[in-house]
This record gives structure tokens, C-alpha cells and sequence, in this order.
């Protein structure tokens, strides 16, 4: 008899297939093209897969960003107490960030002050152009600091709704707009922005427990089977990103993301792949920021002091040492920043509110 899957668990598996999926994405940087299948004598492509990977395990981290940031429901009482509690948010996210964007300037040979001082700021994606393009991974943090500053501030209590509607509306047609028009901006903060808004709205109003969506949960394996060869077939006509189609690439990580949570009803039952589960989840954060310099760095000693040419041993050093090395520097580096960092010590004094707070 299957037991009942605590939401934390189901969270954890998740986070763990999103940080899992981007892994094996940006792996053939350092080693064999894997998707492409020459080396073996056939002309087998699957770049479009390939790409679709990467949006479906993006569109399943954005929506968990979404879900978690609003798992207690908060809303504050004025804009003084939304700073504080963007400032915490934010404070979690940017000294590991800043560690990883010098390893970045490193590694991408980024020495224009100009590029550097937006990446600083967090704002890769609303000014970015041919002559700032966002550095590659890094630009993930600038997205999720837009959205967790517009969450702030709609969750201020004495905006009445309309206004806040307003304003959520303004800010997507400034932002397509100076994308579109100005191309000033990435569209990336436009494609994304839906699983960030359907995770709030999951976590508000606990869709996945109603009875309407566990029907929709049972038939979603079709679905994204459905949708997945339809965004590949899209891709090849027109050899363009499935970014450039907003509706079928929301359609796509939605599909996903109901799909993976499906999954975790069965997958969550063993105790021991919830701790594995919890361990990566934990680290995930950190396995974003540092996976790429630290296979680049095993890619270089294995190249340049160990005289290593051959893209097989390569490739399973990246694996068999790159990945638990990853996972073991993301531990070390997580755990002190929590045990030493600003968040350790940083608490606000003013209140907070959540719905528990009204039935006390």
C-alpha cells in the first residue's frame, strides 16, 4: 500500500531531476557531443531533444522557485517589510553568485566593467544586447531576482488587486516591449514567467490536491508525450528555439512539470532515495553555480598535465569525479554560507504576515 508523500519529499525529488537534467545538458561542453551520434557512424541528430532538456528542467526550476517562495503565503503590511524580506532572499542567493561570477569573468574572459557591473546587479536580463550578451547558467540568477522583487512587491497589503494587476501587466509590456522593440531586453523573462506565476497560484490555492487536478495528473504522461514530438517537429521546420514559440514552450514545462510531479508519487515511497533526494535538492543551488567551472577546470588537468585525449576517459572523468566532486563542493559551500553567512544572523522584527497568523 503506498503511503502518503510529504510535499518536502516530492519538492526535493523535483529540484533533484531540474539540477539532474541541467547537468547532463551542459555535460557535452566539456566532453563528445552525446546527442549527436557520428562518432558511431550514423547520422543520427538530436539536438532539438537536446535543447528541449534544457527548457523542460528550467521551466520545472522556475515553477518550484515559484511554489517555494510562496509555500507560506505571505504578504506584508508595507513596502519597508517586503525590502526586508526580498533583502533575505536575495541575501541567500548573491555571495555564492558573486564567488561563481568571478570563476565566470575567468572562464568566459568577460573584462568589460560595464558587462561585469550589470552582472553585479543582477540584471543580465533586462539589459542585455549584442554587446552585453548574459553569461551562460549565470543568467538563471538575474531572472529569478526580477521575479522575487515583483513577487515583493504584489504580496504589499494596502495595493488594492487592480492595481497590483496593473502593475504586473505594466511590467510584461515593458519588458516585451523593450525586448521586441528596443532589444534591450531577454525574452527569457517573458517565456518563464508563467511557471513562476503557476507556482505561486499552486502553492496559494494547493491545486495539486484537488480532485479536478489529480485527474488532469493521471493523463499528463500522454500529454507531454504529446506536446514533446510536437515542439520537435516544430524546431526542425523552422530551425529556431522552441523560445521563440512562448505557447508551446509553456506548454511543454507544464506538461513536465505535472508529469515529474506524477512521478514522485511513486519514486517517493523509498525512505533512502528521499535522503539522496534531499542531499542533491540541498546542494542544487550551489551544483548550478560551480558544475561548469569545476568541469572545466578536471577537462583542462585532464587535457593539459595528464596528457588525456581520448573523449571517452574524458568524459567518464567528468562524470565519476566532476559529479561528486560538484555535489561535495555545492555541501561545503552551502552549509557554511547557512552556518556563517547573512542569513544566519539576519532576522526581521517587523512582522510578517501569513494565514496562520489571522487564526491565532
Amino acid at each position: 500500500m503506498n503511503r502518503i508523500v510529504h510535499r518536502s519529499s516530492r519538492f526535493d525529488f523535483m529540484r533533484s531531476v531540474g539540477i539532474s537534467t541541467i547537468l547532463l545538458y551542459n555535460l557535452p561542453d566539456y566532453c563528445f557531443k552525446s546527442y549527436r551520434f557520428h562518432l558511431f557512424g550514423t547520422t543520427v541528430d538530436l539536438s532539438q531533444l537536446h535543447h528541449l532538456s534544457l527548457q523542460c528542467s528550467l521551466g520545472l526550476l522556475v515553477f518550484l522557485a515559484g511554489s517555494l517562495i510562496n509555500r507560506h503565503q505571505l504578504t506584508f503590511p508595507n513596502i519597508q517589510t517586503a525590502g526586508k524580506f526580498l533583502f533575505k532572499k536575495l541575501a541567500k542567493l548573491f555571495p555564492l553568485y558573486y564567488l561563481s561570477l568571478a570563476l565566470f569573468c575567468y572562464l568566459y574572459s568577460m573584462l568589460d566593467w560595464g558587462q561585469i557591473l550589470i552582472h553585479v546587479l543582477g540584471l543580465q536580463l533586462i539589459f542585455a544586447s549584442d554587446g552585453y550578451p548574459p553569461l551562460p547558467t549565470l543568467w538563471y540568477v538575474g531572472l529569478i531576482s526580477v521575479y522575487y522583487s515583483l513577487f515583493s512587491l504584489l504580496n504589499i497589503e494596502k495595493i488594492p488587486t487592480l492595481y497590483k494587476a496593473a502593475i504586473l501587466g505594466g511590467v510584461l509590456l515593458t519588458l516585451f516591449l523593450s525586448a521586441t522593440y528596443l532589444n534591450i531586453t531577454d525574452m527569457r523573462l517573458i517565456c518563464y514567467s508563467l511557471p513562476f506565476i503557476g507556482g505561486i497560484l499552486a502553492a496559494k490555492k494547493n491545486w495539486f490536491e484537488g480532485r479536478i487536478w489529480r485527474k488532469v495528473l493521471s493523463l499528463n504522461r500522454g500529454v507531454f508525450l504529446a506536446f514533446l514530438p510536437l515542439c520537435w517537429l516544430w524546431e526542425k521546420k523552422y530551425s529556431l528555439g522552441i523560445e521563440h514559440n512562448t505557447i508551446l514552450l509553456n506548454l511543454l514545462m507544464f506538461s513536465f512539470v505535472l508529469l515529474i510531479y506524477r512521478l514522485s508519487d511513486v519514486v517517493c515511497q523509498n525512505s533512502r532515495l528521499n535522503r539522496l533526494f534531499h542531499t542533491i535538492a540541498y546542494c542544487a543551488y550551489g551544483m548550478f553555480l560551480f558544475h561548469r567551472p569545476i568541469w572545466f577546470a578536471l577537462e583542462q588537468m585532464m587535457r593539459s598535465l595528464l596528457l588525456i585525449d581520448n573523449i571517452y576517459t574524458i568524459t567518464a572523468g567528468l562524470v565519476f569525479l566532476g559529479i561528486p566532486l560538484i555535489v561535495g563542493v555545492s555541501y561545503v559551500l552551502l552549509t557554511l554560507y547557512d552556518r556563517y553567512g547573512i542569513t544566519a544572523w539576519y532576522h526581521p522584527k517587523t512582522l510578517i504576515r501569513s494565514p496562520k497568523f489571522y487564526r491565532q
